[in-house]
């Protein structure tokens, strides 16, 4: 949590950097995607993409450490917050990826169709911003270092996948997804390879 202070300062170093991707807060995604809570299915996507939008909190952090000329500590103080959040990742992964949460859990919900309604409603959105993001971020690569690049590359990759995923499962839902978000390949391999990028910052 930040103080007065410390927010303030954030506050007027976005508006100073409002075209740059890592200046924007958690790397100007919306909290928990903006998907609402409506199933247990649902509140597995809102968990990884909170958990995603974390990291890019993170990689903003340590980019303005580099502005500030205190990079080794911007780094040794987000690290924890990188494994934290990159944990939450695998086990919401693991966890939702069991067939209750799109079956039985699913349909037993009195809210099932609100939920459906907002993955519909969400996803393309939050697609379309992790896109934009990632476009700005490729565009100022020489402005990082490479490794919070690679961190902050993935981190927007896997939200894209995520919504990717999450659009294809309710794209034709009537009562509950279709298929199962949290065992799409590209999810996996994008979570797969933020957790190598994270680990091999740190080596």
């Amino acid at each position: 949590m930040m103080g007065p202070f410390e927010s303030r300062v954030e506050v007027m170093f976005v508006e100073s950097n409002p075209q740059c991707a890592l200046s924007q807060l958690y790397g100007g995604l919306p909290e928990v995607g903006g998907f609402g809570d409506f199933t247990e299915y649902e509140v597995g996507v809102q968990r990884i993409a909170e958990a995603a939008h974390c990291i890019l909190g993170s990689a903003g952090k340590v980019w303005r450490g580099y502005v500030r000329g205190d990079v080794d500590p911007s780094w040794r103080v987000e690290r924890g917050h990188f494994t934290e959040e990159m944990g939450i990742i695998d086990k919401s992964i693991q966890e939702y990826s069991k067939g209750l949460y799109r079956g039985r859990t699913f349909l037993e919900s009195s809210y099932r169709f609100d939920s459906i309604a907002s993955m519909k409603k969400n996803s393309p959105v939050l697609q379309a911003r992790a896109i934009q993001k990632r476009r700005l971020l490729f565009r100022d690569k020489k402005k990082y270092d490479p490794k919070l690049f690679d961190i902050a590359w993935w981190a927007y990759t896997l939200v894209k996948d995520l919504a990717d995923a999450v659009m294809e499962s309710v794209k034709d839902a009537v009562e509950q997804p279709t298929r199962n978000a949290f065992q799409d390949p590209d999810v996996r391999i994008s979570a797969k390879t933020l957790r190598m990028k994270i680990a091999e910052a740190y080596r």
